[in-house]
């Protein structure tokens, strides 16, 4: 599957950010079109070192909560990442997520990122993505990425990604 991203975001305090995100999937099959929008918060406990988010799919029971742990290292800032998703039906298991992630910035406006997860229900699925994002301006950027799967269940899985986020 390949996604392109519309996200709008505002802070709504200064811990407190909402963000509405719009994807446009393209699929193996060649089906496309748009998916369901994404409402999304993210509350920041203590500043660049420990956030929580919350998302929700619109017309979707479950939910995700993940939260996230942040270091930066002279230009390098490394994430850790823990996080559940419920898929709304009881007789479903709660999907646990966890992942790591490295961003370094090779020019003054362009930012390498490397990250692997992992989901965890009946069985483990790991994936990769290696992207970067582009400041455009203190609003607007623009992220790319391709990923793959690293599991048996997913390793044929080649996924592209391409966002535009604006924040006002």
């Amino acid at each position: 599957n390949s996604a392109v991203n519309v996200t709008l975001t505002t802070g709504l305090t200064k811990r407190l950010d909402f963000a509405v995100a719009i994807p446009y999937e393209i699929n193996e099959s060649g089906e496309q079109g748009l998916s369901s929008a994404e409402l999304g918060m993210k509350f920041v406990l203590v500043r660049n070192f420990i956030s929580f988010t919350f998302g929700y799919i619109l017309g979707s029971p479950g939910y995700t909560i993940n939260s996230i742990l942040s270091k930066s290292i002279g230009l390098t800032t490394i994430h850790f990442n823990l996080g559940f998703t419920s898929t709304g039906d009881v007789k479903e298991a709660v999907i646990t997520s966890l992942g790591g992630a490295i961003e370094y910035p090779v020019l003054k406006r362009l930012i390498l990122v490397g990250e692997v997860t992992a989901e965890a229900s009946s069985t483990i699925v790991w994936e990769m993505l290696i992207g970067a994002y582009l400041p455009v301006s203190e609003s607007l950027m623009i992220d790319f990425g391709v990923g793959r799967g690293l599991s048996k269940e997913n390793n044929s899985m080649l996924k592209g990604t391409l966002g535009l986020t604006y924040a006002f």
